[in-house]
């Protein structure tokens, strides 16, 4: 399985690959073809089937690949994540609650 994510810096991100078998199975994450541990700055695996990126920034654009193996075999969730500038969203929101007057001729505009 192959996903392509496009998430705004900032945002969280949870990547799953749920699968079972017996034996159980173990989980390894990777990204960019380098394992990630347990305790990776910004990323939690939470519970081995999910890892979730909080506060995603650029550096976390990558290639994702969650392997899940037991003696039996192995599969593949692949996830292609990219990162994309501020929400504008967020922004607007921000500018809102703030009673900020926008100067003339500058327009925010909401997805």
């Amino acid at each position: 399985m192959e996903a392509h994510i496009t998430q705004h810096t900032g945002s969280t991100v949870r990547l799953t690959c749920k699968a079972s078998g017996k034996p159980k199975p173990e989980v390894t994450w990777y990204k960019n073809g380098v394992a990630l541990q347990t305790a990776e700055v910004n990323n939690d695996i939470t519970d081995r089937w999910m890892l979730k990126i909080v506060d995603i920034q650029e550096p976390d654009n990558g290639r994702y690949l969650c392997k899940v193996a037991n003696k039996a075999g192995f599969i593949n969730f692949t996830y292609n994540v990219h990162v994309t500038g501020i929400d504008l969203s967020a922004l607007y929101a921000l500018i809102c609650l703030s009673n900020w007057a926008p100067i003339r001729g500058v327009h925010l505009l909401r997805k």
